[in-house]
């Protein structure tokens, strides 16, 4: 069943409320390096009896701030009309198998749709107008909601062309596998909100990447891959698309030029080692095939 308008509007506020206070500690932690602390120095977050206190438990450190900072989430509607009960969040136990620094994050105790041990086999295959017109009729709606939560102008027609570039009209292994719709990559400085996990794709065709039920930092990720942010199934679009939407707010601009919303987006980290011009071009591309729908 879909969720009501309202609801779906309300779970969209409340993602873009979590990713400003993630902004907000990203700045925070910038600011820190400029003045000089030392961030390899822990405290104890607030609201612990000893908080505010240095520590040198680093692994206790991180468990709890990822706790603390990063398990308020929105519900699932969906799962809590299904369960009639409000959903609890719980945490995987660690296991020998994970990257250092792997830190557990939480995830739904009716689930999140994900199968952290079913082969995630990277896909790039050519895609067909069956994919396109699949991928449009089932994203079309999200893309207007993300679009009128930025305003500025902004279409749907716009996201819809960078997901289905980022996503490969959904079937991109990021999208398959990790519900990522967005090409949205683990940063340096913590999850992002509602991200349950981390997937490492192979890179290879038909070669298996990894699933893990917790966040790594790309300097932790082994082999150099990018590790790329696990959203849940039934959200996934929104939860990364909100992410492009609260870095396109922050840029600020008229998106009703879709050369200002692809050229903020390049700004804004995606596709960073290729040229402006040219990842411009193969949106402004794919943003005039899509008129055909």
């Amino acid at each position: 069943m879909t969720a009501p308008a309202g609801e779906a509007r309300l779970a969209l506020k409340a993602r873009l409320a979590a990713h400003g206070l993630w902004l907000c500690a990203a700045r925070l932690r910038l600011l820190a390096l400029k003045a000089g602390f030392d961030l390899n120095q822990p405290r104890v977050p607030a609201g612990d009896p000893a908080g505010g206190q240095w520590t040198s438990g680093d692994d206790a450190l991180s468990a709890a701030m990822t706790r603390r900072l990063f398990v308020p989430r929105v519900q699932r509607l969906a799962g809590a009309r299904r369960t009639g009960a409000v959903a609890r969040n719980i945490f995987p136990k660690p296991q020998p198998n994970w990257p250092k620094g792997c830190i557990p994050l939480a995830q739904s105790a009716d689930g999140d749709g994900v199968d952290w041990n079913k082969p995630t086999v990277h896909t790039n295959r050519e895609t067909t107008p069956q994919d396109e017109q699949k991928f449009v009729d089932g994203h079309g709606s999200d893309a207007q909601d993300l679009a009128q939560a930025l305003k500025r102008g902004s279409n749907a027609q716009e996201f819809l062309t960078l997901s289905s570039i980022e996503a490969h009209w959904g079937v991109a292994d990021a999208a398959t596998n990790a519900n990522n719709f967005f090409g949205v990559h683990n940063i340096s400085s913590g999850p992002f909100p509602n991200q349950i996990g981390t997937y490492l794709a192979s890179g290879h065709d038909g070669v298996v990447g990894t699933m893990y039920p917790c966040w790594l930092s790309p300097n932790d990720a082994p082999g150099g891959r990018k590790p790329v942010a696990v959203f849940p199934k039934d959200t996934g679009y929104m939860d990364s698309g909100s992410i492009a939407v609260g870095r396109l707010e922050n840029l600020g601009g008229d998106y009703s030029n879709p050369a200002t919303f692809f050229t903020n987006i390049h700004k804004s980290g995606w596709a960073i080692g290729t040229p402006l011009a040219a990842y411009v071009n193969l949106l402004m591309g794919r943003y005039r095939h899509l008129s055909g729908y």
